[in-house]
């Protein structure tokens, strides 16, 4: 077996007892809830992204490879890899990669890997800059590929917003899904880890519970530019996030990015959630100086480690 060099041989302890060897074991429908379980306990330490109560009340995304290492036949790690979308761009993030036993993660990345579609060439995790996971991932071909930082805007007046002549934003609902889809893929084209949107996974997202507002901009019957706002129940029954916020090239540089952000901050404020967070790309200045010059901070760092599924390091961005 691929595995049988990372596993301990059974040895009786000084007690009698027979002891257990590190075991890597497919979640299933039994197993199902440890997994969740393990996502709510440690998800902050790893990524919050896709492991809070709505994102996992939808797992497994289809195609998505999960597994439990137990040792002793109690749980010490997880990892699950989605695939479904981010293959379609060669890449595969995990949701989780996060042990409590060093000696977890390197039989977790390999039962993972081997069982990884062709498709995938590179895989992909966000951790805080000072996560302890990063330690463990080292070693194991992982390198940082890029850095992103949280903002936040603490509860404030919100200008009100001025698109430019001939713009006009529109709220936006599930039947937008293909214009929607359309500003997302033209926006986001060349940003690092974007995989294409389809109209399906737009239609989800609008749909989403956790969505206050959504908003189109349109030129005409054009559409260019998208913002949703979501709640953060994680950050607070006043808080909320902004997931999504881009505009075509076309037209960036207008003034339509500052009234998408004012029109889903006036949104969020309605609905009594008057604290905002977003995140973005240390390397896009123009996002940052948007986002500060309308009463953003920066809070956190969040580093990108990723790695080849061929083992080779992915290429180094600078911050």
């Amino acid at each position: 077996m691929r595995l049988r060099r990372w596993c301990h041989a059974m040895n009786d302890n000084s007690e009698g007892e027979v002891s257990h060897p590190l075991a890597i074991e497919p979640v299933t429908s039994d197993s199902r809830a440890a997994f969740v379980d393990w996502c709510l306990a440690h998800g902050v330490e790893h990524d919050d992204s896709y492991t809070q109560p709505p994102d996992l009340a939808l797992f497994p995304t289809p195609g998505e490879i999960v597994a439990l290492a137990l040792l002793d036949r109690q749980v010490v790690g997880a990892a699950a890899l989605m695939v479904d979308g981010f293959a379609d761009a060669g890449l595969g993030r995990f949701r989780i990669l996060h042990a409590t036993r060093a000696e977890a993660y390197g039989p977790l990345l390999e039962w993972t890997l081997a069982r990884t579609p062709a498709a995938v060439r590179h895989v992909y995790c966000f951790l805080p800059e000072d996560a302890a996971a990063a330690q463990a991932l080292a070693p194991l071909g992982f390198s940082p590929t890029r850095y992103a930082v949280v903002l936040e805007r603490a509860a404030g007046p919100v200008d009100a917003p001025s698109p430019p002549p001939g713009v006009e934003i529109r709220p936006a609902s599930a039947d937008d899904a293909l214009a929607w889809t359309a500003v997302i893929n033209e926006a986001f084209a060349d940003a690092p880890g974007h995989y294409p949107m389809t109209e399906q996974r737009a239609r989800e997202h609008l749909a989403d519970e956790r969505v206050v507002a959504s908003f189109l901009a349109w030129r005409g019957e054009e559409p260019i530019g998208v913002v949703a706002v979501w709640r953060d129940e994680q950050a607070g029954e006043d808080a909320a996030e902004i997931a999504t916020l881009g505009v075509v090239p076309l037209d960036q540089g207008r003034g339509i990015g500052r009234a998408l952000l004012r029109q889903a901050l006036a949104a969020a404020e309605d609905a009594g959630l008057p604290r905002c967070s977003l995140s973005t790309s240390t390397v896009n200045r123009p996002a940052l100086g948007l986002y500060t010059s309308e009463g953003f901070a920066v809070v956190d760092t969040r580093v990108c480690w990723g790695r080849d599924v061929d083992g080779r390091a992915a290429p180094q961005r600078p911050r």
